[in-house]
């Protein structure tokens, strides 16, 4: 009877002659409430087994909940493991980069004393520039000063040689002649030493 009770397949007579029998031996009706929360707990319980029965019949027992658990436990592992492999590869990565930044630098500071090298060069080669330009503008002033005093020079050289064609057909003395040789002389040597000036000075 009590199996009976506990699958609910108890008739509501056969019930309430248990009650009835339960309520003669205690008529306060502690047992009647005794009686229903069995029942009520019996209910409870069969609801549960019946939840823990579809639970297990979709998921599996406990061993197979476990062990998939534990499955994926070691797949979690295994992709860290992956993961952190993959972490030092990257830091290797940016060590090897931060390398190869740090080789530029040191380029890039070799080149910027390089170029205040040159640019200190071309500040000093145009000191020099200047200097020669200035030189070149006094070497043209004192050509320009050589030039006018050659045209003098030439102005007087075609007089010389006017007054001796003048000589020469007015005189045709000995003493007068051998003069006149040693002035044309004179007068070589000069133009001698004005195509001299002429090569120094570029004329």
């Amino acid at each position: 009877m009590a199996a009976e009770i506990r699958e609910q397949n108890v008739s509501a007579e056969d019930l309430r002659l248990l009650q009835q029998a339960f309520k003669a031996v205690d008529e306060d009706g502690a047992t009647t409430a005794k009686v229903e929360q069995i029942q009520e707990d019996v209910a409870d319980l069969r609801a549960y087994t019946s939840a823990l029965e579809e639970f297990l019949d979709e998921n599996g027992t406990a061993q197979q909940l476990l062990e998939e658990f534990e499955g994926r436990v070691d797949s979690v592992g295994s992709q860290l493991s992956s993961l952190q492999s993959a972490v030092e590869t990257n830091a290797e990565g940016i060590e090897s980069v931060t390398e190869t930044v740090d080789g530029f630098d040191e380029d890039i500071r070799s080149l910027d004393d390089e170029v205040v090298s040159v640019r200190e060069d071309m500040e000093s080669l145009t000191d020099e520039i200047e200097t020669v330009s200035a030189d070149v503008d006094e070497t043209t002033e004192k050509m320009g000063d050589v030039d006018e005093e050659l045209s003098a020079f030439e102005t007087s050289l075609e007089e010389v040689q006017s007054d001796i064609e003048s000589l020469e057909s007015a005189v045709d003395d000995g003493e007068v002649t051998e003069r006149l040789d040693k002035i044309e002389e004179n007068i070589d040597d000069l133009q001698t030493w004005q195509e001299q000036i002429k090569k120094t000075f570029g004329g």
